[in-house]
Protein backbone atom coordinates (compact mmCIF):
# COMPACT_ATOMS: atom_id res chain seq x y z
CA UNK A 1 0.00 0.00 0.00
CA UNK A 2 2.70 2.33 0.73
CA UNK A 3 4.51 1.87 -2.47
CA UNK A 4 1.46 2.32 -4.15
CA UNK A 5 1.15 5.46 -2.71
CA UNK A 6 4.19 6.76 -3.35
CA UNK A 7 4.37 6.00 -6.70
CA UNK A 8 0.65 7.85 -7.32
CA UNK A 9 2.09 10.96 -5.28
CA UNK A 10 4.68 11.11 -7.77
CA UNK A 11 2.82 11.10 -10.94
CA UNK A 12 0.59 13.39 -9.54
CA UNK A 13 3.31 15.87 -8.70
CA UNK A 14 5.69 15.17 -11.65
CA UNK A 15 2.16 15.21 -13.90
CA UNK A 16 1.37 18.88 -12.19
CA UNK A 17 5.10 20.22 -12.88
CA UNK A 18 4.18 19.43 -16.83
CA UNK A 19 1.37 21.38 -16.89
CA UNK A 20 3.52 24.03 -15.51
CA UNK A 21 5.24 23.70 -18.72
CA UNK A 22 2.15 23.91 -20.60
CA UNK A 23 0.62 27.01 -19.41
CA UNK A 24 3.12 28.98 -21.90
CA UNK A 25 0.94 27.03 -24.99
CA UNK A 26 -2.17 29.46 -23.76
CA UNK A 27 -0.36 32.53 -24.54
CA UNK A 28 1.16 30.94 -28.03
CA UNK A 29 -1.80 29.41 -29.92
CA UNK A 30 -2.37 31.46 -33.02
CA UNK A 31 1.43 31.34 -33.01
CA UNK A 32 1.99 28.20 -33.30
CA UNK A 33 -1.07 27.50 -35.44
CA UNK A 34 0.75 29.74 -37.98
CA UNK A 35 4.08 28.56 -37.38
CA UNK A 36 4.68 25.80 -35.02
CA UNK A 37 6.81 24.77 -32.18
CA UNK A 38 10.63 24.68 -32.57
CA UNK A 39 12.45 21.87 -31.35
CA UNK A 40 14.23 24.33 -29.20
CA UNK A 41 11.34 26.05 -27.20
CA UNK A 42 11.45 26.59 -23.84
CA UNK A 43 9.07 24.31 -22.97
CA UNK A 44 11.22 21.23 -24.28
CA UNK A 45 13.77 22.40 -21.54
CA UNK A 46 12.92 18.96 -19.29
CA UNK A 47 14.20 16.51 -22.28
CA UNK A 48 13.25 13.41 -21.80
CA UNK A 49 14.19 10.12 -24.25
CA UNK A 50 10.63 10.42 -25.38
CA UNK A 51 10.94 14.58 -25.78
CA UNK A 52 13.89 13.55 -28.03
CA UNK A 53 12.17 11.23 -30.36
CA UNK A 54 9.28 13.48 -30.81
CA UNK A 55 11.50 16.61 -31.13
CA UNK A 56 13.57 14.63 -34.00
CA UNK A 57 9.74 13.06 -35.08
CA UNK A 58 9.12 16.66 -35.95
CA UNK A 59 12.18 18.16 -37.27
CA UNK A 60 11.08 15.46 -40.10
CA UNK A 61 7.86 15.90 -42.62
CA UNK A 62 6.35 12.56 -43.02
CA UNK A 63 6.05 12.14 -46.86
CA UNK A 64 3.17 12.13 -47.56
CA UNK A 65 2.00 15.30 -45.78
CA UNK A 66 4.82 17.33 -47.00
CA UNK A 67 3.16 20.53 -48.38
CA UNK A 68 0.06 19.95 -46.17
CA UNK A 69 -0.20 23.10 -43.54
CA UNK A 70 -1.69 20.75 -40.92
CA UNK A 71 1.48 19.60 -40.22
CA UNK A 72 1.79 23.20 -38.53
CA UNK A 73 -0.55 22.08 -35.63
CA UNK A 74 1.23 21.08 -32.81
CA UNK A 75 -1.30 19.12 -31.68
CA UNK A 76 -1.70 17.37 -34.79
CA UNK A 77 1.93 16.28 -34.36
CA UNK A 78 1.99 15.01 -31.03
CA UNK A 79 -1.45 13.08 -32.28
CA UNK A 80 0.74 11.43 -35.28
CA UNK A 81 3.47 10.50 -33.22
CA UNK A 82 1.79 9.01 -30.12
CA UNK A 83 -0.09 6.85 -32.25
CA UNK A 84 2.94 5.04 -33.38
CA UNK A 85 4.17 5.12 -29.67
CA UNK A 86 0.95 3.49 -28.42
CA UNK A 87 1.36 0.99 -30.92
CA UNK A 88 4.85 -0.36 -29.94
CA UNK A 89 3.06 0.65 -25.71
CA UNK A 90 0.10 -2.20 -26.57
CA UNK A 91 2.70 -4.40 -27.38
CA UNK A 92 4.41 -3.88 -24.08
CA UNK A 93 1.13 -4.21 -21.97
CA UNK A 94 0.10 -7.34 -23.95
CA UNK A 95 2.86 -9.00 -23.07
CA UNK A 96 3.18 -7.28 -19.13
CA UNK A 97 -0.53 -9.28 -18.35
CA UNK A 98 -2.70 -5.68 -18.31
CA UNK A 99 -6.61 -6.29 -18.76
CA UNK A 100 -7.89 -6.59 -22.66
CA UNK A 101 -10.02 -3.48 -21.81
CA UNK A 102 -6.96 -1.01 -20.74
CA UNK A 103 -5.14 -2.28 -23.91
CA UNK A 104 -8.02 -1.28 -26.39
CA UNK A 105 -9.43 1.93 -24.90
CA UNK A 106 -5.71 3.26 -24.72
CA UNK A 107 -5.38 2.24 -28.24
CA UNK A 108 -8.75 3.49 -29.08
CA UNK A 109 -8.15 6.54 -26.99
CA UNK A 110 -4.67 7.74 -28.67
CA UNK A 111 -5.60 7.13 -32.41
CA UNK A 112 -8.55 9.41 -31.92
CA UNK A 113 -6.64 12.26 -31.20
CA UNK A 114 -4.69 12.86 -34.41
CA UNK A 115 -7.99 11.16 -36.77
CA UNK A 116 -10.20 14.03 -35.38
CA UNK A 117 -7.80 16.55 -35.68
CA UNK A 118 -7.21 16.47 -38.97
CA UNK A 119 -10.74 15.99 -40.15
CA UNK A 120 -11.59 19.13 -38.09
CA UNK A 121 -9.06 21.27 -39.94
CA UNK A 122 -10.32 20.33 -43.38
CA UNK A 123 -13.60 22.23 -42.14
CA UNK A 124 -13.80 25.45 -42.89
CA UNK A 125 -16.46 26.63 -40.56
CA UNK A 126 -15.59 27.30 -37.25
CA UNK A 127 -17.76 25.46 -35.12
CA UNK A 128 -17.09 22.17 -37.49
CA UNK A 129 -13.69 22.56 -36.44
CA UNK A 130 -14.38 23.44 -32.74
CA UNK A 131 -16.34 20.38 -32.68
CA UNK A 132 -14.25 17.62 -33.80
CA UNK A 133 -11.26 19.83 -31.79
CA UNK A 134 -13.82 19.39 -29.01
CA UNK A 135 -13.25 15.42 -29.63
CA UNK A 136 -9.82 14.95 -29.94
CA UNK A 137 -9.47 17.34 -27.02
CA UNK A 138 -11.89 14.26 -24.80
CA UNK A 139 -9.79 11.97 -26.06
CA UNK A 140 -6.49 13.48 -25.52
CA UNK A 141 -7.37 13.59 -21.45
CA UNK A 142 -8.93 10.04 -21.88
CA UNK A 143 -5.89 8.98 -23.47
CA UNK A 144 -3.77 10.49 -20.08
CA UNK A 145 -6.03 8.77 -17.72
CA UNK A 146 -5.43 5.79 -19.43
CA UNK A 147 -1.67 5.95 -19.07
CA UNK A 148 -2.34 6.99 -15.77
CA UNK A 149 -3.77 3.47 -14.70
CA UNK A 150 -1.48 1.84 -17.16
CA UNK A 151 1.35 2.53 -14.96
CA UNK A 152 1.34 -0.96 -13.01
CA UNK A 153 2.54 -2.78 -16.64
CA UNK A 154 4.53 0.29 -18.19
CA UNK A 155 6.34 1.49 -16.01
CA UNK A 156 6.12 4.71 -13.98
CA UNK A 157 8.74 6.88 -16.26
CA UNK A 158 7.16 6.17 -19.40
CA UNK A 159 3.71 6.18 -18.28
CA UNK A 160 4.41 9.86 -17.33
CA UNK A 161 6.56 10.66 -20.52
CA UNK A 162 3.53 10.07 -22.43
CA UNK A 163 1.38 11.96 -20.12
CA UNK A 164 3.57 15.01 -20.44
CA UNK A 165 2.74 15.51 -23.95
CA UNK A 166 -0.80 14.62 -24.12
CA UNK A 167 -0.98 17.20 -21.57
CA UNK A 168 0.99 19.45 -23.88
CA UNK A 169 -2.20 18.68 -26.54
CA UNK A 170 -4.86 19.20 -24.01
CA UNK A 171 -3.53 22.66 -23.06
CA UNK A 172 -3.35 23.67 -27.06
CA UNK A 173 -6.58 22.21 -27.79
CA UNK A 174 -8.00 24.11 -24.88
CA UNK A 175 -7.47 27.28 -26.11
CA UNK A 176 -8.02 26.33 -29.50
CA UNK A 177 -11.76 24.67 -29.49
CA UNK A 178 -13.17 28.63 -27.95
CA UNK A 179 -11.24 30.45 -30.56
CA UNK A 180 -12.41 28.25 -33.51
CA UNK A 181 -15.79 28.49 -32.37
CA UNK A 182 -15.53 32.53 -32.00
CA UNK A 183 -13.86 32.42 -36.23
CA UNK A 184 -10.49 33.03 -35.90
CA UNK A 185 -9.44 30.48 -38.97
CA UNK A 186 -12.56 31.60 -40.82
CA UNK A 187 -11.50 35.57 -40.18
CA UNK A 188 -7.51 34.49 -40.97
CA UNK A 189 -8.69 32.35 -44.45
CA UNK A 190 -10.20 35.71 -45.05
CA UNK A 191 -7.49 37.78 -44.88
CA UNK A 192 -5.29 35.90 -46.71
CA UNK A 193 -7.90 35.62 -49.59
CA UNK A 194 -7.51 39.40 -49.36
CA UNK A 195 -3.57 39.25 -49.65
CA UNK A 196 -4.01 37.15 -52.51
CA UNK A 197 -6.46 38.91 -54.44
CA UNK A 198 -5.77 42.83 -53.38
CA UNK A 199 -8.08 44.25 -55.83
CA UNK A 200 -10.55 46.74 -54.91
CA UNK A 201 -14.25 46.47 -55.12
CA UNK A 202 -15.62 48.97 -57.92
CA UNK A 203 -17.01 52.26 -55.94
CA UNK A 204 -20.57 53.16 -56.04
CA UNK A 205 -19.76 55.84 -58.44
CA UNK A 206 -18.09 53.97 -60.95
CA UNK A 207 -21.06 51.35 -61.72
CA UNK A 208 -23.56 52.47 -64.82
CA UNK A 209 -26.10 54.70 -64.37
CA UNK A 210 -29.59 54.25 -65.07
CA UNK A 211 -31.76 56.81 -67.03
CA UNK A 212 -35.42 57.25 -66.73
Amino acid sequence: MLIAACCCCRWVLGLGLGLGLELELERHYLRSHDEGVSSDSPMLATVTTLQEKFAAFEARTPPELFGDPIWKLPAYRIGLFLTDVARDDVTVLIRAGAPPHVVNQLERAVDSIGVNIAEGYSRFSGKERARFYEIALGSARESREWYRRAVRWLGEESALERAYLLTRAIKILVVAVPRERAGASEDRIRRRQRVEDPSPSPSPSSSPSTQD
